[in-house]
């Protein structure tokens, strides 16, 4: 018997279908990029190890973070741009509420039944469109051809009665098919099979015979699933009756049409996009309100001079006997404690600030940094058309173009629903050539039933052409009333005026949030000037209550030189705090009108970077350490020479001359530094006869200020934001400079470092 052919056959069969228990995903598409993003091991698809040992809790290495008894941390110069780039590249989304930005989420991921779950890391959602791109591909296996084969051996030993003794023996059949879905929703195949019997009492013929076939096979709906477009659309293929394989698999994971997966991956996008504005809206607030915290601290720090200078001129006053009584000197001494409380309230501010900018930018909680703003805020009014904005708004804000490409993605669904509403009527063609021989090759011949001699070489038989079938046929259909298809379309057309309703109510929010942010930047703007009034006149006063106080004058007791001190201390805080709000404010406008990655320079493309791309983290924190040392050596004669420089805001230097009193031993956190500039005209008349520090109209582009020692610079395809003012403050010794005055970490030039807990500056009688 020849056995040998359907042997080899199944065995090759075997080799060809069997595989490795384990496989490797070895095609080079990035994966390797994609691991080492992660952190992942590159072959720890193959070696679970490698992962098992990743899922290891973490050591507790992390210092201790900072509180207001240990704040001494070197300084961290951070710009706007760098914030932006650490927080691409590791920084978290935050919490997504437009009226209050700034915020990093502390919850932690939850999971649900099927084992998902949700994280704001920008690493993570940057995977998203990535996944939704594989989708497009396994929707488009669709029609791609297919490969089926088999092969089977058959062996018959029945008692011989009857018919049934011809079946005795052995049999065995093997095909292999090649067909290929077609884009109009058939399907294409030509299949080779070859069927083999030796029977222990033929029937006449030859015994062994082999008999081969070559099938050529076309089947193409004529009414539901025909055309290019519907099957652009369907979930699912239409299916085949000559070649059900090719069925089974195209719908075992289908979900969408292809039209709409390529419509979920720009979602997708979209959705990254509308991430990323989030990520900015946030990071810009927080950098904002650290920098006001700083603010704040020096508000507090100014009241905190003044009333220690109040309380050396009293108990000096007392000491001499000049009327000074033990409530007075309590009531200066409880004003300095209530500043005293203060300034720790506001270190402690600064350090939470600074942690929730860490977390958005997905910084370790503690690294022995201090993270200073460098980046000088706006002033200037902006003036934002309105019609403009408004149609920037509803044409690129990410959540209207969501909505917009949901109504599409509900649409093709209707048309899906539609072609359901089609009887199914196929039309199916086969052509079959037969072979007939007792075995696969040689040159022998055989009589056949005619008498005639053939040869016996099957192959060669089925070369031949001589036995040709064909088919020819319609297949129908039909569901009677169409219930499940009606019900169908009904949810669909619901689903599309549902999509609709939806796009018109986020489109109404949009243009109403953009009214409130346009309204709020002209109103920032305004209470701004307000604020810097109500602060030139504060000052006003209390210069006069203090000088008629030092001249012994009872129009102006101590009560009323506290009250100005306060009233000082807070409305210059106040101004501060304005400044913050409207550069919030104006970040806010740019995130409802859909233009704040434009103007913050971030785009998002698909693939890696290229090899010669710089890091932009490193790139942008280079270029704030060379501003920090061209600002420092601009300044530095005024370091030597003045180790206290002017304090209070716009020009006013000391209002007690605290150069020539001691210093209460407090440590402060160094105040953000700005770019010393020339003078510039405005109205703000000099509320002290001391030089003012200089102002210059900077014009400021977001991220980061134009930098002056770069001549070639130019701005950004951005809003200008105007003129800059220069905080009152630049507290930045030389970087090596062994002339200048001793510091402290958090403290002021010339004062030695001291416990941020303090004792008493003069004992209470």
């Amino acid at each position: 018997m020849n056995r040998l052919p359907a042997l080899l056959a199944f065995l090759t069969y075997l080799g060809v279908v069997a595989g490795c228990a384990q496989t490797c995903l070895n095609r080079d598409c990035g994966w390797k990029e994609i691991y080492s993003r992660a952190d992942l091991p590159p072959h720890s698809d193959c070696n679970p190890a490698d992962l098992d040992r990743l899922l290891a809790p973490p050591g507790a290495d992390i210092p201790e973070p900072a509180n207001i008894l240990a704040p001494e941390r070197a300084p961290h110069y951070l710009t706007l741009a760098e914030a932006f780039a650490m927080a691409l590249e590791n920084g978290t989304v935050g919490l997504q509420a437009s009226r209050n930005p700034g915020l990093p989420v502390d919850d932690l991921v939850g999971f649900s039944a099927n084992g998902t779950f949700g994280s704001d890391s920008i690493r993570v959602l940057a995977l998203q469109p990535a996944r939704a791109g594989t989708n497009i591909d396994a929707a488009l296996s669709r029609f791609d051809p297919q490969f089926i084969s088999g092969v089977a051996w058959t062996s018959t030993d029945e008692p011989t009665q009857g018919l049934s003794t011809f079946a005795n023996g052995e049999t065995a059949n093997f095909f292999a098919t090649l067909a290929k879905p077609l884009p109009t929703g058939g399907v294409v195949g030509l299949t080779y099979s070859t069927d083999y019997s030796l029977l222990t009492a033929p029937f006449g013929g030859p015994n062994p015979a082999y008999i081969p076939r070559l099938q050529f096979g076309f089947e193409q709906p004529l009414l539901r699933g025909f055309g290019t477009e519907i099957n652009q659309l369907l979930g699912t293929f239409p299916g085949s009756n000559l070649f059900p394989a090719i069925g089974n698999r195209a719908n075992s994971f289908a979900n969408e049409g292809i039209l709409i997966t390529r419509l979920r991956l720009d979602q997708q996008r979209a959705e990254l996009e509308r991430n990323v504005n989030y990520l900015l809206l946030n990071v810009e607030a927080a950098y904002w309100t650290l920098y006001g915290s700083y603010v704040n601290l020096y508000a507090n720090e100014q009241g905190l001079r003044q009333s220690h200078d109040a309380w050396v001129r009293f108990k000096t006053r007392a000491e001499v006997g000049q009327g000074v009584g033990i409530g007075q000197l309590a009531q200066v001494r409880a004003q300095y404690e209530q500043f005293r409380g203060d300034r720790m309230r506001a270190v402690g501010l600064i350090i939470d600030n600074e942690r929730n900018l860490r977390m958005l930018l997905g910084m370790p909680v503690e690294d022995g940094k201090r993270l200073v703003p460098i980046d000088a805020p706006t002033t200037a009014p902006v003036h934002t058309d309105w019609k403009a904005a408004l149609e920037d708004a509803l044409a690129r804000r990410p959540e209207l173009i969501l909505a917009r490409q949901e109504v599409k993605a509900r649409q093709w669904n209707l048309v899906v629903q539609k072609n359901f509403m089609l009887p199914d009527l196929r039309v199916q063609a086969t052509h079959t050539t037969v072979g007939l021989g007792s075995r696969l090759d040689g040159s022998g011949t055989f009589l056949d039933a005619n008498g005639l001699p053939v040869t016996s070489n099957a192959l060669h038989s089925l070369a031949g052409g001589h036995f040709n079938d064909w088919t020819v046929g319609l297949t129908l259909n039909v569901p009677l009333g169409f219930r499940h298809e009606h019900a169908q379309l009904r949810d669909a057309r619901l689903q599309i005026a549902q999509a609709y309703a939806t796009l018109k109510n986020q489109e109404l929010k949009a243009t109403t949030f953009l009214a409130r942010a346009y309204s709020r930047v002209i109103e920032s703007a305004q209470v701004l000037e307000v604020r810097r009034l109500q602060r030139e006149a504060e000052g006003e006063q209390l210069r006069v209550r203090s000088e008629a106080f030092a001249e012994g004058s009872k129009l102006s007791p101590i009560e009323f030189v506290l009250s100005a001190q306060q009233q000082f201390a807070s409305s210059l805080n106040s101004e501060y705090q304005a400044i913050v709000d409207y550069n919030i404010a104006l970040a806010t406008l740019e995130f409802a009108r859909g233009s704040i990655m434009e103007h913050s320079r971030v785009s998002i493309a698909d693939g890696p970077l290229p090899g010669c791309a710089v890091r932009a983290v490193d790139h942008e924190h280079r270029k704030a350490l060379a501003a920090v040392r061209d600002r420092v050596h601009a300044r530095r004669p005024v370091i030597i020479d003045d180790p206290l420089p002017p304090l209070p805001l716009y020009g006013a230097a000391t209002l007690l001359e605290l150069n020539q009193t001691p210093e209460p031993p407090i440590a402060t956190l160094s105040p953000p530094m700005v770019t010393p500039t020339p003078p510039m005209a405005m109205p703000t008349p000099p509320i002290v006869t001391s030089s003012p520090p200089p102002i210059a109209p900077v014009v400021s582009t977001r991220p980061a200020i134009r930098e002056k020692h770069d001549p070639n610079a130019s701005p950004p395809p951005s809003r200008l934001r105007g003129p800059v003012f220069a905080p009152p403050f630049e507290l930045i010794p030389p970087l090596s400079d062994p002339a200048a005055p001793p510091r402290s970490e958090f403290g002021i030039p010339g004062l030695p470092p001291a416990r941020p807990e303090l004792e008493p500056i003069v004992p209470l009688p």
